[in-house]
C-alpha cells in the first residue's frame, strides 16, 4: 500500500518536472537543429571540394586532415544525421529535410 503511494507520488513529480522542462528542451532543439543543418551544408561543400580534387587526380597534401566523419556522407539518406533530421521534421523542429536526404 505504501509502495503504491510512493510510486504514484514519484510519477506525479516526474510528470510535473517533465512538463516544466519541456519548453527548455524545445527551445534548445529549435536552436540546435538549424545549426546542424548549417553544419551539414558546409560538410557537403567540403566533401564536394575533396571529390573534385580527387577526380582531377590532385594530391590532397593534408588539406583534409580533420573531418567530421561522424556527420556521415552528406548525400546518404540512411545516415544517422539524415535519420535525426527526419525525426526533427516530424517533431516540428525543422520544416523540411535537406534535399539530398529526401527519399
Amino acid at each position: 500500500m505504501q509502495l503504491a503511494r510512493i510510486e504514484t507520488s514519484r510519477k506525479t513529480a516526474a510528470r510535473g518536472i517533465s512538463d516544466e522542462m519541456r519548453p527548455h528542451y524545445q527551445r534548445a532543439m529549435k536552436k540546435l537543429v538549424p545549426l546542424l543543418c548549417d553544419a551539414h551544408a558546409e560538410w557537403k561543400e567540403i566533401v564536394a571540394m575533396k571529390r573534385a580534387m580527387l577526380n582531377q587526380g590532385l594530391q590532397l597534401y593534408g588539406i583534409f586532415e580533420v573531418e567530421p566523419d561522424f556527420l556521415g556522407l552528406p548525400d546518404d539518406p540512411t545516415s544517422d544525421l539524415a535519420g535525426f533530421l527526419r525525426e526533427c521534421v516530424g517533431a516540428g523542429y525543422l520544416r523540411s529535410l535537406p534535399k539530398e536526404f529526401e527519399r
